[in-house]
């Protein structure tokens, strides 16, 4: 979260719309997530996640470093300067509001958009076990972004997913504790 005064939420995704639309070419997805995503009136940064398209090496294997590079360059040709520019996570100044950037892949979607949607009490809770007063069982653990049962991750391509497999139901991004 920004330490920047909080921005209605209109103007976040107004100030956005514009990387969202140099993502959409470049991703298999693009979502906005935080405060944004959990319609939040103010935010305080603007949160997006996104599967960026892989690129591949001539041995045809994927290229981290290399898809995180596409991104990056075609944000910095769009004008965006990099705050920070790690291969699964960017920040960006959109002017009036900061913008973080989430790069995963579609076996850690579900569990990265849970927790980037927030809030962070919440996001907490689901990786938290019961026994510790979260809502994951006991038997489970997050790791990598990933849900696992002892050494076997589990499938989470959506955050339903993990509702699911927690015996859990689904609660909205705008009912989750604030």
């Amino acid at each position: 979260m920004s330490k920047r005064p909080p921005t209605p939420r209109s103007i976040a995704m107004e100030a956005a719309y514009p990387v969202m639309g140099i993502l959409q070419p470049l991703c298999d997805r693009v979502e906005f997530a935080g405060s944004i995503r959990r319609l939040r009136p103010v935010v305080g940064d603007v949160e997006i996640i996104c599967i960026p398209k892989v690129v591949t090496d001539l041995l045809g294997e994927v290229n981290e470093e290399a898809t995180a590079f596409v991104v990056y360059s075609a944000l910095e040709s769009a004008g965006y300067k990099m705050i920070k520019n790690g291969p699964y996570f960017k920040q960006f100044d959109l002017g009036n509001i900061l913008c973080e950037l989430h790069l995963t892949t579609p076996e850690k979607w579900g569990v990265k958009w849970l927790i980037t949607t927030g809030s962070e009490e919440y996001s907490h809770n689901m990786v938290t076990p019961r026994q510790k007063y979260g809502y994951m069982p006991s038997n489970l653990h997050v790791k990598e972004c990933r849900v696992w049962d002892g050494k076997t991750a589990l499938d989470t391509p959506e955050e339903i997913d993990i509702f699911k497999i927690y015996g859990l139901e689904f609660v909205p991004p705008n009912k989750r504790i604030q």
